[in-house]
């Protein structure tokens, strides 16, 4: 993980080594929607009991399903005030030369400052930076 802290001060932080749920935070998300489902399944379960209703306030099972599709129709996931009240979240995957996810590139700010908006400028800009990265990589999209 790389970290690069913010200009200004937000009433969150993540440390190096931080454990994301895979359920609750973009970050886990793109990591759920593009990894194999066999390798992901038990570590959902597992999120939910690792986590708990007390830290997490995990999601309805059906609501995660839905917000992973979304995952991989979009080629990216958004967390807007969840699981940090006044966080919003995008996170975008890096494919390596294989297909296969190396990594996450995630973007968090507060709620009010960031757009939001899946077409807006921080999305795209994300975007665009996960295929940089991927093409660093070797990634080639298949027709």
């Amino acid at each position: 993980m790389r970290l690069i802290d913010a200009t200004y001060p937000i009433h969150t932080n993540i440390r190096t080594g931080t454990v994301m749920s895979l359920a609750n935070t973009a970050t886990g998300r793109v990591f759920s929607a593009f990894l194999s489902p066999k390798f992901t399944e038990k570590l959902l379960l597992d999120d939910r009991i690792r986590l708990g209703p007390d830290i997490a306030h995990p999601l309805d099972a059906k609501v995660v399903e839905d917000m992973i599709e979304e995952t991989r129709t979009r080629g990216m996931s958004r967390s807007l005030n969840h699981p940090t009240p006044g966080i919003v979240a995008f996170s975008a995957p890096v494919f390596d030369y294989s297909g296969n996810i190396a990594l996450a590139i995630t973007i968090m700010g507060p709620t009010g400052t960031v757009d939001t908006d899946w077409d807006g400028p921080v999305a795209r800009a994300l975007h665009d930076c996960a295929e940089a990265v991927s093409k660093r990589l070797g990634y080639r999209r298949s027709l």
